[in-house]
């Protein structure tokens, strides 16, 4: 009995849809497994925004949409980051990235580069929050008839808060 329990684990376990990383995709069977919630902790400078800049680039070259919440860096910043490691971000600005602005209100300070979207005044008020990111998401599924919004992404430090 037991070892057709083992069998059948193994059984799932192959039929797990892998989402692609296009960093760690060799160390974790393939990707991300679709479904899963993941968190990216680490010291500043550690390279979380790399990660996430290097599957933004992967999702959107494999035709998926993102939608990110920058809480510690500005659109800008997160672009122009992007762009040094050669991932183009702007011709898909709006459509298959969606980039939601928590931070120019949070810091006080006039944005350094703004793009058309919503602007979460405050990132305390989890419920606007959750809001804006489910108007944003609901917005992409409806344009969207392969309904492929691979991740959700939150950038904040620490520090900061």
């Amino acid at each position: 009995m037991v070892v057709n329990e083992v069998e059948n684990v193994e059984n799932i376990e192959v039929r797990v849809e892998r989402i692609p990383t296009g960093i760690i995709d060799d160390l974790i069977s393939g990707g991300i497994p679709r479904g899963s919630v993941v968190l990216l902790i680490g010291d500043p400078k550690a390279g979380k925004s790399i990660f996430i800049s290097q599957f933004t680039s992967t999702q959107v070259r494999n035709g998926n949409y993102v939608i990110g919440v920058l809480i510690d860096i500005s659109k800008y910043e997160f672009v122009s980051n992007a762009l040094d490691f050669g991932w183009e971000f702007m011709p898909y600005l709006d459509d298959k990235i969606v980039l939601l602005d928590a931070y120019t209100q949070r810091l006080r300070k006039a944005p350094k580069f703004s793009f058309d979207e919503s602007v979460i005044t405050d990132i305390s008020d989890t419920t606007r929050l959750l809001d804006a990111i489910k108007d944003t998401t609901l917005r992409i599924l409806s344009n969207n008839k392969s309904r492929k919004c691979r991740w959700i992404y939150i950038l904040y430090d620490t520090n900061i808060l």
